[in-house]
């Protein structure tokens, strides 16, 4: 084997660092024989088992975070951006890649910029299965990661009735990693096509991207963490998440200005303490960014019947995203999403019968 150009911590340009006891002296190198490629660090074969990472809080938390994830399984990390140290990466002594979605840059690439050294390729859902068939294609000889994964993105979902994209449920989302993992992504590790898989993200906030692609909310694991755990390791959890079957809308009261939504909430009960429920939403059609990608929290209260709740709406007027969130005893958080136009119409009271003529 002939070595091609070193790295540094681990594809610096991906902003990728291994999480390695000597990650800081570590030789890396990316090697290719037979037409196969093979990343190695400090002579031994590497394959990046990473995710995307915003963190769990400030920077004095990313100690606790690093043995967290290695704990999964997880070897690498992509950030987004570098620094100071920019210029000094890119010269003859380092490879470079450069990402982007699916393969629409890969024609640019092949043409104008031969000299980079593999691919970083960003895909959702399904199209995992598709892409190295695309790459194929598209004649690619050059080794490739996938610097971002998850389950199918809200630019690729249905929409339901109200317009609002349709969210993979939490099982959804847990079996599009391990799947991309094990299924769509083995054979081309394997063959040294794939040199390895960034799952986004983790991060914990609390917003509409960290509740449908995080590994955490808060300080609650989502589904996604103990797929990332089982993709790496093969470990499933060992007991059951919460999971919430079922959330619709069933009808409204007016109460003076408030309106209450009665929600239907179907929760598995596998914790020997029934999952605490509580409620928020989401506004897609709010005026900036930032209001687009809140998820507030909503007052609710229990209803009538068993599984069902009185939900404050909020004094907004469209489609509104409606979460409910189950959250059990070990700090897992279910969560299933419906949608709601408003203002709500509420049911019209029942009028006393007319006496016949």
């Amino acid at each position: 084997m002939s070595p091609a150009r070193s790295t540094v911590l681990g594809l610096m340009l991906l902003g990728a660092l291994l999480l390695l006891p000597s990650a800081a002296a570590a030789r890396t190198v990316l090697l290719q024989k037979d037409g196969q490629w093979q990343l190695q660090v400090d002579g031994r074969p590497y394959i990046a088992r990473g995710v995307t990472f915003s963190g769990s809080g400030n920077s004095t938390a990313y100690d606790v975070d690093c043995a967290r994830l290695a704990a999964l399984g997880v070897n690498t990390l992509r950030t987004w951006g570098t620094g100071s140290e920019t210029r000094l990466l890119l010269d003859a002594d380092h490879p470079v890649i450069s990402v982007d979605a699916w393969t629409l840059a890969v024609p640019w690439w092949e043409k104008h910029v031969p000299s980079l050294d593999a691919y970083g390729l960003n895909v959702y859902g399904g199209g995992i299965h598709a892409l190295p068939a695309a790459l194929a294609q598209a004649g690619v000889k050059k080794p490739w990661f996938i610097t971002e994964f998850g389950a199918q993105g809200e630019w690729d979902a249905p929409r339901d009735a109200h317009g609002v994209p349709r969210e993979p449920t939490d099982a959804e989302k847990y079996a599009a990693i391990v799947d991309g993992w094990n299924t769509a992504l083995a054979p081309h590790v394997k063959a040294g096509r794939c040199l390895g898989l960034f799952v986004f993200n983790f991060g914990a906030s609390f917003d509409h991207t960290g509740l449908w692609l995080g590994m955490l909310s808060g300080s609650s694991t989502r589904p996604a963490w103990w797929a990332v755990r089982e993709a790496f390791t093969g470990q499933k959890p060992s007991t059951p998440l919460p999971r919430i079957d079922a959330v619709a809308v069933q009808g409204a009261v007016r109460e003076g200005p408030t309106t209450w939504a009665l929600v239907h909430v179907d929760v598995a009960d596998s914790d020997p303490k029934r999952p605490g429920v509580s409620f928020a939403y989401n506004f897609r059609s709010a005026a900036t960014r930032h209001e687009r990608d809140e998820v507030r929290r909503l007052d609710a209260q229990p209803g009538p019947t068993p599984g069902t709740w009185r939900v404050r709406m909020p004094a907004v007027r469209g489609a509104i995203k409606l979460y409910a969130l189950a959250r059990d005893g070990a700090g897992n958080l279910a969560v299933a999403t419906t949608s709601a136009a408003l203002p709500l119409t509420p049911a019209e009271p029942a009028r006393p019968p007319s006496s016949p003529p």
